[in-house]
């Protein structure tokens, strides 16, 4: 499954919900789709797409939120806090952080062979980054709530703070009057959200480098304009409910019926409201209806 498949899922999920949360700022959709795909896609990108191991049914939007973990570097290879499991135990409420981030490496574990590894072989490791746009531990000082309470299964909780934080950064990059942002001014801000600050000179090359030597910068360029070129109704689904498939004017049970769907019927895909999918039946942007979205395989 491509790449541009993958950001049609998450703009299905968590468009909406994006969309209301920045209408007063200068921020657009897709960097947030770049800014998940670049945190967690080697996650989510690949968690969505399995079946669940207790129903054999498509993995739920809540349980690849609550799997959206990672990020296990301690000393030598880390400097914030904690850098090590005794660090954290070292505060307030350690102990109990612990075991939720020894917890969530088990959890990923079962779907990421690494982490599997990691989980089974090294007791002392933990996650650090939390949530489907990586919220680090090194805030647990400053917000213990998020951590201990799991927030980051609830994808509003994660915007919140990744929205307050681009907010700071944009502020610190640009000052305060700044009413729009163009693409790059955008990843600029993002590098900023990445590695605390960015150099305006120096382009795209900084934050993160990986192994490959590709920068931060670089590929939320690259996502940014994938996100932008990818509509959501650029790809059809069909109908596997092999009854047929009801079409309902409104996003839920207590709409009318206004059409069905014969089994095998394909459809182009609009926005997603919790289990409830716009459809378009012509290919032409117009909504036609809602659909149960678990009655439609790409």
């Amino acid at each position: 499954m491509s790449i541009k498949e993958d950001i049609i899922w998450f703009k299905q999920q968590f468009a909406s919900d994006i969309q209301a949360a920045i209408e007063d700022t200068p921020f657009r959709t897709e960097l947030f789709v770049a800014i998940a795909l670049q945190e967690t896609g080697y996650l989510w990108r690949n968690i969505y797409k399995k079946l669940d191991r207790e129903t054999g049914e498509s993995i739920a939007v809540a349980k690849v939120l609550e799997l959206c973990v990672g990020d296990t570097l301690d000393a030598p290879n880390r400097s914030a806090f904690p850098k090590t499991k005794d660090d954290l135990l070292s505060e307030a409420n350690g102990d109990e952080m612990f075991a939720v981030a020894r917890a969530a490496l088990g959890a990923i574990g079962e779907y990421n062979e690494i982490f599997g590894n990691m989980f089974e072989t090294k007791p002392n490791k933990f996650c650090h980054g939390f949530g489907i746009f990586q919220y680090d531990i090194q805030f647990f000082k400053e917000n213990p709530s998020f951590f201990l309470e799991k927030k980051w299964f609830s994808f509003d909780e994660c915007l919140k703070l990744c929205l307050r934080e681009l907010q700071q950064k944009l502020v610190r990059t640009y000052g305060r009057n700044k009413t729009s942002l163009t693409n790059t001014e955008m990843v600029y801000v993002s590098i900023a959200y990445n590695q605390g600050s960015v150099d305006l000179s120096r382009g795209f090359k900084q934050g993160f480098k990986d192994d490959s030597g590709k920068f931060y910068g670089e590929y939320l360029w690259e996502y940014l304009q994938l996100a932008k070129n990818t509509n959501l109704t650029s790809r059809k689904y069909k109908v596997n409910a092999r009854s047929g498939l009801n079409v309902r004017s409104g996003p839920g049970l207590e709409f009318n019926v206004i059409d069905r769907l014969p089994f095998g019927s394909e459809v182009f895909i609009g926005t997603r409201q919790n289990d409830w999918i716009a459809v378009d039946l012509q290919g032409d942007g117009a909504i036609d209806g809602f659909v149960f979205g678990s009655f439609l395989n790409p």
